[in-house]
């Protein structure tokens, strides 16, 4: 993306500081391209990736959740309250790219998340 020097250019202005805010313009553009690709790339990861970002407690509840707990239960089990459980899964829906707690399991059935933990009871 080109961005003629005098379209950005205010009226007294120094050449010098047109061809600043043309390098600003740019760079933003990168910018915002880059972290488009970024975006991309995350979305595109194997689950396994995703799943080592999760921390030990985040991924406890989700074995919880995997196992059919009620949020109320969770919350009993790990000493929060239910609101709090509700919070945490609003975040494991969104790093996990999931909207509901059925596709939540179903995916970490599917990459084997829950298994050892579950043959463990």
């Amino acid at each position: 993306m080109s961005v003629s020097p005098s379209a950005l250019r205010q009226p007294n202005e120094a050449p010098e500081i047109a061809l600043l805010r043309r390098r600003l313009a740019e760079s933003e553009a990168e910018r915002r391209a880059l972290a488009r690709r970024l975006a991309l790339v995350d979305h595109s990861r194997p689950l396994t990736d995703v799943l080592r970002r999760l921390t030990p407690s985040e991924l406890r509840l989700a074995e919880l959740v995997a196992t059919g707990s009620k949020n109320h239960e969770i919350a009993d089990e790990l000493f929060l309250s239910p609101k709090t459980v509700e919070w945490h899964l609003s975040k494991l829906y969104r790093k996990l790219n999931v909207r509901s707690r059925t596709e939540l399991v179903a995916k970490l059935v599917r990459h084997g998340a829950t298994s050892s933990r579950e043959n463990s009871r």
